[in-house]
Order: C-alpha cells, then structure tokens, then sequence
C-alpha cells in the first residue's frame, strides 16, 4: 500500500511540475478582451423626427461597429498566436515526457531502490506530460 501511494504521489507532484514548468517558461498567449457597447447611446429611445437623438444613435452604432471590428482583427491574430502556441507546447510536453518516461524506466532498472514505486511514478509522470501535450 506504501509503494502504491509512494508511486502515486510522485506521479502526480512531478507531472504537475512539468506542467506548471512549461506554462511558467512559455506562457499562453492573452486573449482580448470584448470591448462591450458604446456608452454613447441616449438614455431613451429617440423620439420621431429627434434628427438630433438619431445622429448620437448614429454615431455610436458607427463607434461600436469599429470596436468590433477592431476585436475582431485582435481576436483573428489571437487565433494564430494559439495555433502555434498549441503546437509548440505539444513538442515541448512530448519531448520532456519522454526524456522522463526514459529516465524512471532507467531507474527501475540501474539503481538499486528497494521499492519500483518512485521509479514507475516517474514514468507516470512522463506519460502524463505527453498526454497534456496531447489535449
């Protein structure tokens, strides 16, 4: 039961370290922030033949749309930033998973520990990062 929580804690500490490790070294890109609507609107609904009150409604709907779009292009070039981020982060999480999957199979077999639990929670742990690299 020991050897079982032993490989069990050391899976999830050391994976969880390998993760936040990548995500301290190569942060995930900002998404923008929706600018919400123009405050410009008039408090009331315009009143027939107000040229006035219709022009404000104008205006800000033209305000509006050009926050849109302005969010818009923001929100295509955040895309593309993810899109590589993503792919990057799946090399990366896929290279250190291995390097340590690699490294607990060469422990459960060179080194002399009592108990194969570290060991096989090392290689857990290696599997682990290669699945967040997956998702």
């Amino acid at each position: 039961m020991v050897n079982v929580v032993l490989g069990l804690g050391t899976a999830i500490i050391l994976g969880s370290l390998i993760i936040l490790g990548i995500k301290a070294f190569y942060p995930e890109p900002v998404a923008p922030a929706y600018p919400g609507p123009s405050a410009a609107y008039p408090a009331q609904p315009c009143v027939t033949g107000d040229v006035k009150c219709q022009q404000q409604q104008a205006d800000a709907y033209k305000a509006d749309q050009a926050a849109q779009t302005q969010f818009n292009t923001l929100q295509q070039a955040y895309g593309d930033q993810m899109k590589v981020y993503n792919k990057n982060l799946f090399i990366i999480a896929n290279v250190i998973g291995i390097i340590v999957f690699i490294f607990g199979f060469w422990l459960l077999f060179a080194t002399a520990i009592a108990a194969a639990s570290v060991p096989i929670g090392i290689m857990v742990a290696g599997l682990w990062s290669i699945i967040y690299g997956y998702m």
